[in-house]
């Protein structure tokens, strides 16, 4: 498949750019001092102090999205997505991209779970940086965001974009309020997201076709 680019995406990969160079930033210094960063504690204690019912089961919603869980709930979307709806098929291949770039820094900065938190999660395991259920629930987001686009508008994709993104941000909280995450990592996740949703909405060849004007 032959992607093109043209000049007004030129934007999009200065973007994607731009949010890459935040992540590399931010992990170079989170290698360097695999704790919490200045700001991670009070903030994570901030979060913390929080108490709303409501929200429990999507914090357990949430935390059920990870490892096998992950693994598949993207496979059955991919999946979906080939039976469904092919047209979108390169793009969502492509976007879960980020997951293998996720855990490629997993593996090298291997940052260890918080400490010393009111919230303690036993047997977590692995590592946390960065937050693999925020690039996650972001690819799901684009996804929806893309289906919404092709379906209804790229107008309406837009003001959708709003809720998606509280979504998101919610998701990286409910990490941090259970003491699976430092805000740093939080904030890798979104960074890494942003960059690789940001390179592949700069392909023409993997937007374009399931896209029209609202």
């Amino acid at each position: 498949m032959q992607l093109t680019l043209r000049p007004w995406h030129r934007g999009r990969l200065m973007g994607a750019a731009g949010m890459g160079m935040l992540f590399v930033l931010l992990t170079v210094v989170v290698a360097g001092h695999p704790g919490a960063l200045a700001g991670d504690r009070s903030v994570a204690g901030w979060i913390q102090q929080c108490s709303c019912s409501v929200f429990d089961p999507f914090i357990n919603l949430v935390a059920a999205l990870g490892g096998p869980a992950e693994v598949a709930a993207a496979f059955v979307v991919v999946a979906a997505v080939a039976l469904l709806w092919r047209r979108a098929l390169p793009f969502a291949v492509f976007s879960l991209g980020a997951s293998l770039a996720y855990n490629a820094v997993v593996f090298v900065v291997r940052r260890p779970r918080p400490e010393g938190l009111p919230h303690a999660t036993p047997s977590l395991g692995a590592f946390s940086y960065p937050s693999g259920h925020v690039v996650f629930v972001m690819w799901l987001a684009a996804l929806v965001l893309l289906l919404v686009a092709s379906r209804v508008g790229v107008r309406a994709a837009w003001l959708a974009a709003i809720p998606a993104a509280v979504v998101v941000v919610a998701a990286g909280l409910a990490r941090v309020y259970v003491s699976a995450h430092w805000p740093s990592d939080v904030l890798g996740g979104l960074l890494l997201g942003s960059a690789w949703l940001l390179l592949t909405w700069a392909a023409e060849g993997l937007t374009r076709p399931v896209m029209r004007s609202g």
